[in-house]
């Protein structure tokens, strides 16, 4: 027999080791950042709470010890990496290898056949919003006034909405004072419709002592409003295959979570199925959170194999969702439905906080004009963010390649995908912060980058990025670099304005960059300010070998570094204390 030795110093009770049967486990399960679980051979299971370190820190202690022994040894000791690391605050055995206890979990494992493992999620989904704890609570609410009034019912209007849903046919009692002279008395409140799918505005009756109030004044009041307080139920999905028999329609506040992550826990679908997320689930008072799941369309169509959302949905979290094949376009969005030239401003907003994942042409795309509003972290995918016409609007932090995050699944493999981030968009108007993107990204022929656009230490590994062909700039980068040609304001088309766009540290390392101008007869004016900039290759800062390009700066510079020298300056151009590497000598002009 083997044992596992775990030290417990300033743990659970007295013990200074906690002493368990290794040939007893069958697996460890992780449940959450402080519970995890022995599953043992005979069926039941050890639930372990830890309350100092991290669940998953004892986990990998586990299995380095594991790994790190001979079969022959039969003492194991967990080292842990510094006195203290983890110790626990209960260890539950539980018979029968219950080993969720939680009124508020449910979980699927890949038992069966990937058939029969679909509809065991799609089963698991319906158990979970069944198991929706719902608790009556009356709570004050500021009330901005009243529609109408028939007799003692009041069409009630509150300054923002409640979170969560009205209680209904359900009379409750409340002390208050409501404005008619009588004093604070013990009323009987009853809400007999809800006016509003925000849980805003709704029918409110009022007796006293059973005799109908017809003379309270509710605006300017705090009244009571009786609201079901529901929690979030998380449904815990096991490693596998699960192959969906239809669509899989989250619509209530449950959260779907994997236990093993979007590399072994894969989602597969046939003939337009797909998941889709509804209103239903976003809730601010019980937050959702869809986490670690491969997404694969087994038939290669495009509206199949995708997770679509609703739009304006704050409350609701993903991570690490990873769309797998390149043909399922539109993700993290609604599908397109309406031609997009019917709008003229973004019909649906990508507004949750995106941790971690990717697909192509997707995170606000094409026709359906949506923008791309959200928190982005780690998140990166092929013609994606606010790309052919939508808007780009919201916070970016190392998003752009598979390398920024922990995806490592499909055709997405340690790759920089290309027309990222605002490729041929309406509007750019995002916050970035350590991105990269391949060509054409960061504005490429956008129509319009706004002066509350802004990069940060954001790279380009190909050409035509960084504002390149946008029509209008007014952004400010600092930091960025471009590997590839033509980027930084450049190929400006005719008409078009840079004038306030600012550059401050940026390097281009490829050729045609920072204003390189079109031919005179189709480009525009190389404007904008550049501060402190570099560019190590030929033909930057407006300067053109080629018959018919202006060859001119127009643009501020100060502080700059020209491989091959600038060009002449004409207009408003203005060149101060740069250094011309063609002759090693300070250049001010203009």
């Amino acid at each position: 027999m083997r044992f596992l030795v775990l030290n417990n110093e300033n743990g659970l009770g007295t013990a200074k080791e906690l002493i368990i049967n290794w040939e007893s486990v069958k697996y460890i399960r992780p449940s959450s950042s402080s519970v995890f679980f022995m599953e043992l051979n005979n069926g039941s299971s050890i639930k372990l709470t830890v309350n100092a370190g991290n669940s998953s820190v004892v986990i990998d202690a586990i299995n380095t010890a594991i790994k790190s022994r001979s079969n022959s040894n039969r003492v194991i000791p967990i080292q842990q990496k510094s006195i203290g690391a983890f110790s626990f605050t209960s260890i539950q055995y539980l018979e029968g290898g219950n080993f969720i206890d939680d009124e508020l979990t449910v979980y699927v494992g890949a038992n069966g056949t990937v058939s029969e493992n679909g509809q065991a999620l799609l089963d698991g989904y319906q158990e979970a919003v069944a198991k929706i704890p719902v608790t009556p609570t009356v709570s004050t609410f500021p009330c901005v006034g009243v529609f109408g009034q028939v007799a003692n019912v009041y069409d009630f209007y509150l300054s923002t909405p409640v979170g969560n849903d009205f209680v209904l046919f359900s009379p409750y009692d409340f002390v208050i004072d409501l404005a008619n002279g009588a004093g604070a008395l013990n009323y009987t409140f009853e809400i007999i419709a809800n006016n509003s799918p925000a849980q805003q505005r709704g029918d409110l009756r009022i007796t006293l002592n059973g005799a109908p109030v017809t003379d309270a004044v509710l605006g300017g009041l705090q009244i009571p409003i009786q609201v079901a307080i529901r929690q979030t139920v998380t449904l815990l999905v096991g490693p596998g295959e699960y192959k969906l028999p239809s669509d899989l329609i989250i619509n209530d506040i449950v959260s779907m979570v994997s236990l093993s992550g979007s590399d072994r826990t894969l989602i597969t679908t046939v003939a337009a199925v797909n998941i889709r997320i509804q209103s239903g689930a976003n809730n601010s008072a019980a937050l959702t959170n869809y986490k670690g799941f491969g997404i694969k369309s087994l038939d290669g169509l495009e509206n199949s194999g995708n997770i679509y959302v609703e739009s304006n949905l704050p409350f609701i979290t993903f991570e690490d969702i990873v769309v797998i094949n390149t043909t399922s376009f539109y993700s993290f969005m609604l599908p397109p439905l309406i031609p997009a030239f019917l709008f003229t401003t973004p019909a649906n907003t990508l507004s949750s906080t995106y941790i971690d994942c990717s697909a192509a042409k997707a995170f606000g795309q094409n026709i359906d004009q949506v923008s791309a509003s959200g928190l982005f972290v780690g998140c990166w995918g092929e013609e994606s963010f606010g790309a052919n016409g939508a808007y780009i609007t919201g916070l970016f932090f190392r998003c752009g390649s598979s390398t920024s995050n922990l995806v490592r699944v499909g055709n997405f493999s340690n790759v920089i995908p290309n027309k990222q981030f605002g490729y041929k968009c309406e509007q750019f108007n995002a916050d970035m912060t350590d991105c990269i993107g391949g060509n054409s990204s960061f504005g490429c022929q956008a129509e319009q980058i706004t002066n509350n656009a802004s990069l940060n230490n954001c790279i380009s590994t190909g050409s035509f990025s960084f504002g390149s062909q946008a029509i209008t700039n007014r952004a400010d980068y600092v930091n960025c670099i471009s590997t590839g040609s033509k980027a930084f304001s450049a190929d400006i088309p005719s008409g078009a304005n840079h004038s306030e766009a600012i550059y401050i540290n940026c390097t281009a390392e490829g050729p045609q960059s920072f204003g390189y101008a079109l031919d005179s007869g189709s480009g525009g004016s190389f404007t904008g300010r550049f501060i402190n900039c570099t560019t190590t290759r030929e033909e930057g800062f407006g300067k053109s070998s080629v018959a018919g390009n202006p060859n001119v700066t127009t643009g501020l510079l100060y502080n700059c570094y020209a491989n091959d020298g600038f060009a002449p300056v004409s207009g408003s151009g203005k060149i101060r204390n740069s250094l011309d590497n063609t002759t090693f000598s300070i250049i001010n002009l203009g």
